[in-house]
């Protein structure tokens, strides 16, 4: 396989990580993913959510950096 399908492997693997990331931090939050997203967009404001998502976010960066 050549390095760039290497690459683009990974890429797409990383992207995969992300997918069903507001689902994941609403079904742990007992909320909505929809206004995870808000909160994500920046439309709605919450500390709490803010901190899940990034929580979240640091837990794909460790799974995609093999931590």
């Amino acid at each position: 396989m050549a390095n760039s399908q290497r690459s683009d492997d990974r890429l797409l693997h990383c992207h995969r990580l992300h997918l069903g990331l507001y689902a994941r931090v609403a079904e742990d939050l007992d909320l909505a993913p929809s206004y995870v997203s808000l909160v994500a967009a920046g439309e709605r404001q919450s500390e709490r959510i803010k901190q899940a998502i990034v929580s979240e976010l640091r837990r794909i960066d460790r799974l995609r950096n093999g931590s």
